[in-house]
């Protein structure tokens, strides 16, 4: 069966972004999160994580973390979502990175000081095919909720892997 055209223009769309990590959040709750509370821990735990990686002054140099969201309603009511993630200064085979977004995350033994305790986590590096083709599928195409945050579209623009945005 083909791809649903708009899981193609998707996939499209974020082909040639070299996303660093395929990031899962999980939130603990038994209950949906309406998605504009959801977007806002994704913020905060966004910021946490550009203030560990580069000091407090980064805004000053550059946007930080860029992720496409992608927000998914579990069958039994937890709110889910998938970040890729890209910035210029990551990368895939950082292990102790990998664990600190993680670790931003999750609550237990592990969890980083200034961790949101909000869930389970994961964060591995994104295999850019399949992770971009999971994230169009099941946002774009089942009714979930997928978007770029401000920081991936400044990214994108003007890079070399990247036609121009209108």
């Amino acid at each position: 069966m083909p791809p649903h055209p708009l899981q193609a223009a998707w996939v499209n769309l974020l082909e040639p972004v070299p996303f660093q990590y395929f990031t899962t959040l999980t939130f603990d709750r038994l209950r949906r999160l309406h998605p504009e509370a959801a977007h806002k821990k994704i913020r905060v735990y966004t910021r946490r994580a550009n203030d560990l990686l580069f000091g407090r002054g980064w805004e000053d140099d550059h946007p930080g973390i860029g992720s496409l969201i992608a927000l998914e309603p579990h069958k039994d009511d937890r709110t889910h979502v998938h970040l890729l993630q890209y910035h210029p200064e990551l990368r895939k085979e950082d292990v102790a990175t990998r664990l600190l977004l993680k670790n931003l995350w999750e609550a237990g033994d592990w969890a980083h000081e200034e961790s949101l305790r909000e869930g389970i986590a994961r964060c591995l590096p994104a295999a850019d095919d399949a992770a971009k083709a999971y994230c169009a599928k099941n946002y774009a195409t089942k009714g979930g909720d997928i978007y770029l945050d401000d920081a991936l579209a400044h990214w994108m623009k003007g890079k070399p892997w990247q036609p121009k945005m209108m």
